[in-house]
């Protein structure tokens, strides 16, 4: 169980943390600002990815060892739910704030035309780079979020529901019910 936590936690760290935030201030540049934003997103970005590889890598291991161990428990199991709670808010939060950026992306634009038309056009593509991380970030959040699923539907005991599915046809689940409210 400590392994198991262990790396939920480390699973819900990859993406904690804002995304960031357009920077045109502290030089007479717009352009140099954005581009600093944008590099600082792709660096992030980058960084998140690598890690959520090998997270993913570290978890399927850790539930392929504790199921050869019997050691995925109700407690396991619970942790896993937690933290696909976890990172189904964070790709919230973050689809959330790809969606301010964008509104905030066009009040700097407006400024950004009418002080620095010639670097409106450059300023406008950096933004959209920007933006475009930030929506390839929401989109690996959302991986690591079904690849949790991914492995709750491997290792969980399956629910009636479930089982239920698997029958052959409609008597066999008409027999199932009534022996299962005889009993």
């Amino acid at each position: 169980m400590a392994t198991a936590a262990l790396a939920f936690k480390e699973t819900t760290e990859i993406y904690s943390g804002g995304f960031g935030a357009l920077s045109a201030r502290g030089e007479s540049s717009y352009l140099t600002n954005i581009r600093r934003s944008v590099d600082d997103a792709e660096r992030m970005l980058n960084r998140r990815k690598s890690a959520a590889i090998e997270e993913r890598r570290r978890l399927a291991t850790v539930f392929k060892d504790m199921h050869k161990a019997g050691e995925i428990t109700t407690e396991v199991l619970t942790s896993l739910d937690l933290t696909i709670s976890a990172v189904s808010a964070q790709a919230t939060e973050q689809a959330d704030a790809v969606e301010a950026i964008s509104i905030e992306a066009e009040t700097l634009l407006a400024q950004v035309r009418a002080l620095r038309i010639d670097e409106y056009k450059a300023v406008r593509k950096e933004i959209a780079r920007f933006l475009d991380y930030g929506k390839v970030m929401h989109s690996d959040i959302v991986d690591m979020y079904y690849f949790l699923l991914s492995l709750k539907n491997e290792y969980a005991e399956p629910t009636h529901s479930e089982v239920a599915a698997t029958f052959d046809s409609a008597s066999d689940v008409r027999a199932f019910l009534k022996a299962s409210l005889a009993g």
